[in-house]
């Protein structure tokens, strides 16, 4: 296609490398799980529990990120007509 490249979301549920990938740089991880019955993950200061490390692990890092507040805006281009 033109040179375009596809890109995909990781599966942050299923896997436990794309849900680290959410982790905001600097922070500590820590896992703790006892398979098929509970699994905890800590994100600095920011702990969840579920039934799996990789949904545990995606929870903890998104309220660490939520944490952070919100991220800075993108720049635009500046689309106002030149002249006005």
């Amino acid at each position: 296609k033109d040179g375009a490249t596809t890109l995909r979301p990781g599966s942050f549920t299923s896997s436990i490398d794309a849900a680290k990938s959410l982790v905001p740089e600097g922070y500590g991880i820590t896992l703790d799980w006892l398979p098929g019955v509970w699994a905890k993950a800590e994100v600095g200061r920011h702990a969840a529990r579920s039934k799996t490390l990789p949904i545990a692990l995606c929870i903890a890092a998104l309220r660490a990120r939520a944490a952070l507040g919100p991220a800075p805006a993108a720049s635009h281009t500046d689309m106002t007509e030149k002249g006005t």
